[in-house]
């Protein structure tokens, strides 16, 4: 039962072959094509749409919306979804978000080598360059010279949550 339709009305998994003027399978994978079987124009489940084909796993930068590959809003680098970040190709991770480093959240620090703002040691509550070079302290800690101390060393009393010099000739304050 063969009839003769119009290019637009050929069935859908089909395109319309402009050589032999038939409506030709498109390739298994895709649900519809254009212009020849493995130009696909969208896929089968489970495949995903990328870029003319369907794909088992969408690319690197990019993530599964639905059937088709999305690319992650700049500067994710992977993601899950459009506001989810895995990873940053330029400044830091936190909070599935990528952000400039003076944005990393209180208690973390900018990790240049894993692109993460990760957390300061336990005792700070702000650090620099790595996890145990404090800049502050949380109570009932005082900072000493980078570092978190229950009490500050001979020769210097507790300023507010800072360890102070005594002032010469005073050996103890």
């Amino acid at each position: 039962n063969y009839t003769c339709v119009t290019a637009s009305l050929c069935p859908l998994g089909t395109y319309a072959n402009a050589t032999s003027l038939t409506c030709d399978s498109c390739s298994v994978n895709c649900s519809t094509c254009a212009s020849f079987s493995y130009n696909c124009t969208s896929c089968n489940s489970p495949y995903f749409y990328y870029n003319g084909s369907c794909v088992n796993s969408c690319p690197s930068g990019m993530f599964q919306n639905s059937s088709v590959c999305s690319s992650c809003v700049s500067p994710c680098q992977t993601c899950t979804s459009s506001s989810v970040c895995l990873s940053c190709s330029t400044n830091y991770l936190t909070n599935n978000t990528c952000v400039v480093a003076s944005q990393c959240p209180s208690g973390t620090y900018a990790n240049s080598t894993s692109l993460t703002c990760d957390s300061c040691s336990v005792n700070c509550s702000t650090c620099s360059s790595f996890s145990y070079n404090c800049t502050s302290c949380n109570s009932p800690y005082f900072y000493y010279t980078g570092s978190c101390v229950l009490s500050c060393p001979s020769g210097m009393f507790q300023s507010s949550s800072v360890c102070s010099s005594c002032v010469s000739p005073c050996s103890t304050c």
